[in-house]
């Protein structure tokens, strides 16, 4: 299923045959050039600006909260699948990939958030005082088996992260105290959960928890991920896969199919982040800081791109003015663009999104991009360029920095009417991804992602944010970070 038309079985299996077209890159963003760093100079204005955004328009949290917990818990899951019994012995001697990690991680176990619970599984507690010898079976069963937690199995959004103030803090709660220092107004709090339909009332009643002890309103929404935007799944000789009921096995399209769950928002102005980036309250008061200032700087540029849409439909042939765009989108968005084209690009979804420092090994994040004959900056995932190509590869190594998907988006135009979001979508940006079905590899197919095709004609603008602003947990080896144990 395309983003904004439907796909036959044959088309879908076309594209798999075909392959998917390489973007043509022209250079990597960096700072000064396609990334901006905001000055300190200016940041008081920023700040004034984002309080201003907060009485002005309507604001809203978005979360991508779908994932499952399974791939946190993989290293685990692991180790617990070989023949061997599991101990540290077995663990530093053992070709595992993350065998010094899982030493760590079995030495430290009371700093787990969730160690309090964890020795309630046991009934005698010195089962948990591990050498070198100690079976570890029960410890990972402890963790893992749906009779006990079943961390596992749980939606990444229900998953301790932290304990503090004596309880134990989801990356749900955490979202909704970080939120409340940018787009609480009048004493509400709206926030979007896109959550998977199995998972949906068990988030719904933990948020109802939450907002019980709260001072503020929680207006929150959740929805799910359209089963209409699945993409069917292949063999590796492009065969369509069938199922056991005989039908064509079918897959999620991919976070870019959320483009309607955005599209459906109403409101003007929206902050997306993930729903496994998120830090302790006491940990993220200069993160929301540089929080307020980014809004700001996005409403800046919102209110002078409304300010250009209003002046050119007073006067369509304003010289001048026409000057004084071209001149904006040079110093703004590093882009020259030329004046045919000025109504178009005042016209569209504007989108500030944070970047930080690349400090391992190069992967996608903001590039200048050529499409349809314009230069624009986009959003690339490592997968949609082709490596194989000498050029295309100095290019990727030479980019500095990559997208931790935080962002503040204006899906409204300067008369308050919502853009169709669907018109901006780059439909020739799907990706071809490699699952397992069975035990046997199978690819897929995945729609525009959300912040890349789905947004790739966008008047984006990147903005460097420090690093250790970016706190996501995509490993169980990330609860174990000091910035998240508070005694």
């Amino acid at each position: 299923m395309s983003i904004t038309k439907e796909l036959t079985i044959n088309e879908q299996i076309e594209i798999f045959k075909s392959g998917i077209k390489p973007v043509n890159i022209i250079a990597p963003c960096l700072l000064s050039d396609g990334i901006t760093r905001l000055s300190e100079f200016e940041k008081p204005d920023y700040y004034e600006e984002f309080k201003n955004l907060l009485i002005e328009k309507d604001c809203i949290k978005f979360v991508p909260a779908s994932g499952a917990a399974t791939r946190m818990f993989a290293d685990l899951i692991s180790l617990r699948s070989k023949s061997e019994v599991p101990t540290l012995k077995y663990i530093k001697n053992s070709d595992l990939e993350n065998k010094e990690k899982l030493i760590h991680f079995f030495k430290n176990l009371n700093r787990l958030p969730f160690y309090k619970k964890m020795k309630k599984q046991f009934s005698d507690e010195n089962e948990l005082e591990i050498n070198e010898d100690t079976d570890l079976t029960d410890i990972l069963s402890a963790i893992l088996d749906d009779d006990k937690l079943g961390l596992a199995s749980l939606p990444k959004a229900l998953v301790p992260f932290h304990s503090y103030y004596g309880m134990l803090r989801t990356p749900i709660y955490e979202h909704i105290q970080e939120s409340k220092e940018y787009i609480l107004t009048n004493g509400v709090l709206s926030i979007h959960f896109t959550v998977s339909e199995e998972h949906r009332k068990q988030i719904q009643k933990r948020i109802n928890r939450i907002a019980k002890f709260e001072v503020f309103n929680i207006n929150c929404s959740l929805s799910h991920q359209s089963t209409k935007t699945n993409t069917i799944a292949v063999d590796l000789n492009n065969n369509p896969i069938i199922d056991e009921y005989g039908k064509y096995l079918t897959r999620p399209g991919g976070h870019g199919a959320l483009i309607f769950n955005l599209n459906n928002l109403d409101s003007d102005v929206v902050f997306i982040k993930n729903i496994d980036n998120v830090i302790t309250v006491p940990n993220n008061r200069e993160s929301n800081q540089f929080k307020q200032i980014l809004a700001g700087y996005f409403y800046k540029i919102q209110k002078q791109l409304f300010s250009f849409a209003d002046r050119l439909e007073a006067d369509p042939n304003d010289k001048s003015l026409k000057k004084e765009i071209i001149k904006f989108y040079k110093d703004i968005f590093y882009l020259k663009v030329d004046k045919e084209n000025i109504y178009d690009l005042i016209h569209r979804p504007l989108r500030v999104c944070a970047m930080v420092r690349n400090e391992g090994q190069p992967g996608g994040g903001p590039f200048f991009v050529e499409s349809n004959g314009r230069i624009n900056t986009q959003i690339l995932e490592a997968s949609q360029i082709d490596k194989s190509n000498p050029d295309n590869l100095s290019k990727l190594k030479k980019s500095t920095h990559f997208n931790p998907v935080d962002m503040i988006c204006g899906i409204t135009n300067h008369k308050g009417k919502k853009f169709n979001l669907l018109d901006y979508v780059d439909e020739n940006t799907y990706f071809v991804s490699e699952k397992t079905h069975n035990g046997k590899p199978i690819k897929a197919l995945e729609l525009p992602g959300l912040w890349n095709g789905a947004m790739s004609n966008w008047n984006t603008v990147f903005v460097e944010m420090p690093n250790e602003f970016f706190n996501p947990v995509k490993t169980i080896f990330d609860l174990l970070d000091d910035r998240r144990i508070i005694k």
